[in-house]
């Protein structure tokens, strides 16, 4: 089993990491879930290799892990959250900038 789970786990690592990366978590934390996930998963090896789809599973566990942080609360801002702001950032800004212009 150990030999199993250490191969999964070297060729998953970065993978997971990425994911924590999209997920807004910064490097640290990210590496951080991935290192809990990977235990927890190492806890329950033979449950999870059971499982039809075992990347779809342990993903879904680092996303339980991100969620149990308190990230999954907003507390945390993704890719997308980072986009809107700058979008409505932008929007502001013009429209702020022909006012400003008109008074002056």
């Amino acid at each position: 089993m150990s030999d199993e789970f250490s191969r999964y786990a070297q060729s998953r690592w970065t993978r997971l990491v990425h994911f924590g990366l999209l997920l807004g978590c910064e490097v640290h934390d990210a590496e951080d879930m991935a290192q809990s996930t990977l235990l927890k998963c190492f806890a329950q090896w033979d449950k999870v290799s059971a499982a039809m789809d075992t990347d779809a599973y342990v993903y879904k566990m680092l996303i339980n892990e991100w969620r149990s942080r308190g990230r999954g609360d907003g507390s945390a801002r993704s890719f997308l959250d980072i986009y809107r702001t700058e979008r409505q950032s932008n929007w502001i800004a013009k429209a702020f900038s022909g006012s400003i212009s008109s008074l002056l």
